[in-house]
């Protein structure tokens, strides 16, 4: 009967420090149980100041849950593409480029029509294969709009500086989405750089 006793208890010491089991698995658990709890879209990651809660058309207030999911996902997709493209523009004007093509121009469209051929299939397969993972991602039970490293595991989502980050990250992203258009037009009309046109050299006519 002792010997019976110890043993229970020192199962019982020895799964005290074993390890949970990881947070993907239980998430989905717990999402479930409070899916009837849904964050209003005025309470979401993004909403601030100035501007508030931004939606003149009325697409989010009339949209359902899956259809927010979708919104947002877009937008953090958009936001992040266009933060690496606004790096990516600079490097260019900088004349940072890769090894295979150490004569391409510092104008970031006309370097773009200087890639060959396979240079653009390769730049395509890398997108689809990034395209392909991130649809097996999303396929994995509890999983949040725009995250695909599972970070949403690790954090709470009622944590202000977790709510904080995001958001940063949101503004960022649109920041760099209005960013990527003023660089494309304002490059494409006066057909230098932005780094030339600085310097006063750039002329509409």
């Amino acid at each position: 009967m002792v010997k019976s006793l110890a043993l229970a208890a020192m199962v019982a010491s020895a799964a005290a420090f074993a390890p949970a089991p990881f947070m993907g698995t239980r998430l989905a658990a717990v999402k479930a149980a409070s899916s009837a709890v849904t964050m209003s879209v005025k309470e979401m990651p993004g909403v601030s100041a100035p501007l508030g809660f931004f939606d003149p058309l009325g697409f989010a207030s009339k949209a359902s849950p899956e259809t927010i999911t979708k919104y947002r996902e877009s937008e953090l997709r958009h936001g992040r593409t266009a933060m690496l493209a606004v790096l990516g523009w600079a490097f260019t004007e900088a004349g940072c480029h890769l090894p295979v093509f150490p004569n391409a121009g510092t104008n970031p469209l006309a370097a773009a029509g200087q890639v060959p051929f396979w240079g653009w299939a390769q730049i395509f397969a890398f997108c689809g294969v990034i395209e392909f993972v991130q649809a097996k991602i999303r396929e994995r039970p509890g999983f949040q709009a725009g995250d695909y490293i599972g970070s949403g595991d690790l954090m709470d989502e009622g944590d202000d500086q977790w709510k904080s980050f995001q958001t940063k990250e949101l503004n960022n992203g649109r920041l760099a989405m209005l960013a990527s258009i003023g660089l494309i037009g304002q490059t494409a009309i006066f057909g230098q750089n932005i780094l030339e046109q600085s310097t006063g050299k750039a002329t509409l006519f």
